[in-house]
């Protein structure tokens, strides 16, 4: 049982660094687009938007492929 919420906290932090991470970079990206190049924010809003949605779900599965996967395997191995 000790196995099973380990596992669980596991799926827990990798939602959250998912979308922490996603969100540094969107934000230098964002901030670097609007200082530097003179966007406006209309414009660079829905843009980040976009670029975290897409980012975050890139960053989830390759981060259910190298964790979550692996994880179920343990749970169905301690399970079963």
């Amino acid at each position: 049982m000790h196995g099973l919420r380990v596992i669980g906290i596991v799926l827990v932090l990798q939602y959250h660094v998912t979308q922490s991470l996603v969100l540094v970079f969107i934000n230098q990206g964002a901030s670097a687009l609007v200082e530097r190049c003179g966007w406006s924010m209309a414009a660079v809003w829905p843009l980040s938007l976009v670029a975290l949605i897409g980012g975050s779900l890139v960053l989830a599965y390759v981060m259910h492929i190298v964790i979550e996967k692996p994880s179920l395997r343990v749970r169905d191995r301690v399970a079963g």
